[in-house]
């Protein structure tokens, strides 16, 4: 089990780290050459990488014993998107649920727009939740309130 700390100095890093990936998106053109093309399923595992491929960078932060990457990148059809990734120390898990929607919250998640969601695995062994939304999404899907 993990823990998440989360008081007024934490929100105020994520409000900066939010700031500063608003000021510094991820272009596709930087994204490209580690897409996925014809992968199917909810895990993406190191081997499904191009091994040169090196992600641009992203906002980084530790809360408990979560470790956080937050970006805003340009993706073909949405445009810019929200890309909030997390992962435990303890190899083989991921966040649960509670905590997954804490950092959606925190991190600016439109709760009436769905996520995308798949397991990354980033070092052997050891996996990162990621999820993705667009940032202007326009009118809720029929059906949301």
């Amino acid at each position: 089990m993990g823990i998440l700390l989360i008081n007024d100095e934490v929100k105020a890093a994520i409000e900066a780290m939010i700031e500063r990936a608003r000021a510094r998106p991820v272009t596709w053109e930087q994204m490209k050459g580690g897409a996925l093309f014809n992968h199917e399923g909810p895990t993406v595992q190191l081997k499904d990488r191009k091994p040169a491929y090196a992600r641009p960078p992203s906002e980084n932060i530790i809360i408990g014993t979560y470790r956080i990457a937050f970006s805003i990148e340009e993706q073909p059809g949405p445009g810019l998107c929200r890309h909030l990734s997390v992962s435990t120390p303890k190899p083989g898990t991921i966040p649960n649920s509670p905590v997954v929607h804490e950092l959606l919250e925190l991190f600016g998640f439109n709760r009436d727009w769905d996520v995308q969601m798949w397991r990354e695995e980033f070092d052997p062994g050891h996996f990162a939740l990621n999820l993705i939304q667009p940032l202007n999404p326009g009118p809720p899907p029929a059906g949301h309130a």
